[in-house]
């Protein structure tokens, strides 16, 4: 009786010790297992975060790409849109400014295509996918971080040659706006119409001027103040177009001399001139501007 009342609490003992040792053992799986899934929580969360770093930094690298881009171009842009602008009606024809609007047409594409490329980066690093397998999944973002970080945005430095290409036809717009202004001058100019070579008699004829070139030794035209001298300009920087004996355009350069019938002789009529106009103030003889002139191409 004693025996057997003896083996039931021996087996007992063991049965306890080995559920207990069985529950440990189960209680330690457990443990071990949300440790490993804690950790694991922890990577995907860092590599997310390194993902959406790499992806932040792209995109605002991206806004300073694009922003470069128009720092570069668009001031020159500006002046010669502007410069396109004040032209309009300005030009003898439309070959330089065309030339000129195609130049910025370029220019402001070329801007657009950097803008362009450099969002199209930004959209191809955001669509990337990441496979979210258990295992794999913060390894994949890391690569996917990686892949971001490796992306290449256009370079605005290439806008350089762009901009550059604006300064060849703005500068032809200058000299076609200066060609326009130089004909239009012409256009408006003095007309001074040389109508025979002689002295005396042909002056006193009061029909135009009269070339006096061989009494003088110098080139000379005279006419009357009555009969159209008063009327010629004395203004230094006037243009004057001379039909017949001189035919041309000639520039007021001043009136070197002021010369006295009664006490002054053909050596003081000013010299190194292209064209003198003689004419007498008010008809008085004794003060006869000697206007200087300059021919000009």
């Amino acid at each position: 009786m004693n025996n057997t009342r003896s083996s039931t609490k021996r087996r007992t003992i063991v049965w306890t010790a080995t559920g207990a040792i069985a529950l440990l053992a189960a209680g330690g799986v457990c443990y071990g297992g949300a440790q490993y899934l804690e950790q694991h929580n922890a990577e995907i969360t860092a590599a997310s975060a390194e993902l959406k770093q790499a992806t932040q930094a792209l995109e605002a690298e991206a806004d300073r790409v694009a922003a470069s881009a128009s720092d570069v171009v668009l001031p020159k842009l500006a002046d010669a849109e502007q410069k396109l602008a004040e032209s309009q009606g300005r030009t003898l024809d439309e070959e330089a400014r065309m030339t000129l609007q195609d130049a910025i047409t370029a220019a402001r594409a070329a801007v657009d295509e950097v803008e362009k490329d450099a969002g199209a980066v930004v959209d191809v690093a955001k669509a990337i996918e990441v496979d979210d397998s258990f295992f794999e999944h913060a390894d994949n973002l890391r690569a996917a971080a990686k892949k971001v970080e490796a992306e290449t945005l256009p370079d605005p430095g290439t806008l350089s040659s762009v901009v550059a290409a604006l300064d060849t036809p703005k500068q032809q717009v200058d000299a076609a706006v200066a060609a326009w202004e130089k004909q239009r001058e012409r256009d408006n100019a003095y007309v001074e119409h040389v109508r025979t070579a002689g002295w005396q008699d042909a002056i006193d004829a009061c029909s135009d001027s009269v070339d006096i070139t061989e009494w003088y030794g110098t080139a000379t035209v005279a006419e009357h103040w009555s009969c159209g001298g008063a009327s010629f300009p004395r203004e230094t920087g006037t243009l004057v177009h001379f039909t017949g004996q001189f035919e041309g355009f000639y520039r007021v350069v001043g009136i070197p001399a002021y010369l006295n019938v009664h006490t002054d002789s053909i050596s003081d009529v000013p010299r190194g001139y292209d064209l003198l106009f003689q004419t007498c103030i008010d008809g008085d003889s004794s003060n006869m501007a000697m206007v200087a002139l300059e021919r000009e191409g």
